[in-house]
């Protein structure tokens, strides 16, 4: 993405333009000098951190025959200010790499076979769903070109025969829009065995999206959408399992592309004197680090069982071992709004002469805790061993 700044009516310039990351490239008129400074359009610094970017003004895949020849621009990656002037963010999988990787990558060869064996099966059912039948004749197509093609003297041709497959093929006897055709001596009608759908074809194509989920790191109802067998504690593991693995992923993109963009923003703001900083501008760019740092709030995590998930945020909350922050962000909330939104509800119902909601309502307990012959009388303590005098 590049970050740029246009006049658009507004007083903060700064502005995103995405585009795809092929069209960063070497000029084709530089490309003998690729070497540890110039690979695959970024250029280097001795140190090895990418310095700049060569952006084509067009995609490869662009026809070839478009008005104008190519040109290529360099983008520095940040301006005279430190502010990012191109964001290129993948997540590496090896030492020196320089473009992402798709993970659709390792998905493609299943997923592949498996849209084969998909097509294989439509036209199959689709085959079988037709009605068609084969005639079986005693003679090979040889013997019956043969015995059908004439012989030079046209009085040798049984007329008879010939002028009755002439009448059955210009006025077939139908039936209630099925048609009858008279088959030659000893011909008869064969039906063609139709074995599908083929009953290995679920358990195959199961077994390929789990290889594909497994490739993409997410689970294998998720991609089917095939929710049947899943019960509270299957969910709960599969979603925390995933959930760790999309935090990782949300951080990585967010301070790595978000977090740029919102820095260049303010930097503008700060600027202009939209944004007040204690120092004034030059402050902001000795603690630019500490003043841009931001916390991006993305979908909350979702509950399988909200009452039980709520009691143990309860829990963990008093026990001091989760903060109720923390239990705000996890469900997508910003706390500030939380709390905004709070005091708002409690001077409109003050207003209206209501009393303060009781958040100390307790939900009826689920599970074990409703069978009264698992918990013990109030206000009795448990029994004591017996001890012996010795």
């Amino acid at each position: 993405a590049e970050i740029r700044d246009d006049q658009r009516g507004i007083s903060n310039t700064t502005n995103v333009l995405l585009f795809e990351a092929e069209r960063i490239s070497t000029p084709s008129d530089r490309m003998l000098e690729e070497g540890p400074l110039l690979r695959n359009g970024i250029a280097f610094a001795s140190s090895g951190a990418p310095i700049g970017y060569y952006v084509a003004s067009r995609h490869p895949a662009d026809s070839a025959g478009r008005k104008g020849a190519d040109r290529w621009d360099y983008v520095p990656r940040f301006g005279k200010t430190g502010r990012a002037k191109l964001v290129h963010v993948f997540s590496p999988r090896f030492a020196e790499q320089n473009r992402g990787i798709s993970r659709l990558a390792e998905a493609m060869v299943p997923a592949k076979m498996l849209d084969r064996v998909d097509r294989a099966e439509v036209q199959a059912a689709l085959k079988a769903a037709i009605l068609s039948f084969f005639i079986k004749s005693p003679g090979s197509t040889d013997d019956l070109q043969q015995a059908l093609a004439p012989t030079g003297n046209d009085n040798e041709v049984d007329a008879w025969v010939e002028q009755y497959l002439d009448y059955r093929t210009k006025s077939p006897v139908r039936m209630d829009a099925a048609q009858i055709i008279h088959l030659l001596p000893d011909e008869d009608v064969v039906t063609p065995d139709a074995n599908h759908p083929n009953t290995n074809y679920p358990a195959f194509a199961r077994f390929v999206l789990q290889k594909v989920a497994a490739s993409l790191g997410i689970s294998y109802p998720q991609l089917s959408q095939d929710w049947s067998g899943i019960n509270y504690s299957s969910a709960r593991a599969l979603l925390n399992e995933l959930w760790r693995s999309f935090l990782e992923d949300r951080e990585f993109f967010t301070q790595q592309f978000c977090t740029p963009i919102y820095a260049a923003w303010l930097e503008v703001e700060v600027a202009n004197g939209d944004i007040m900083i204690p120092g004034g501008p030059p402050n902001f760019y000795r603690n630019k680090t500490a003043i841009c740092m931001a916390e991006w709030i993305g979908p909350g995590r979702g509950s399988v069982d909200p009452l039980k998930e709520a009691n143990a945020d309860n829990l963990d909350t008093a026990a001091g071992r989760k903060s109720t922050v923390e239990a705000i962000l996890e469900r997508g909330r910003d706390p500030s709004d939380v709390l905004a939104e709070e005091d708002w509800y409690l001077k409109e119902r003050a207003k209206r002469s209501m009393d303060a909601p009781n958040h100390n309502v307790k939900a009826a307990p689920t599970g074990a805790e409703d069978d009264p012959s698992e918990t013990e009388p109030a206000g009795v303590p448990p029994a004591q061993p017996e001890r012996r005098a010795a």
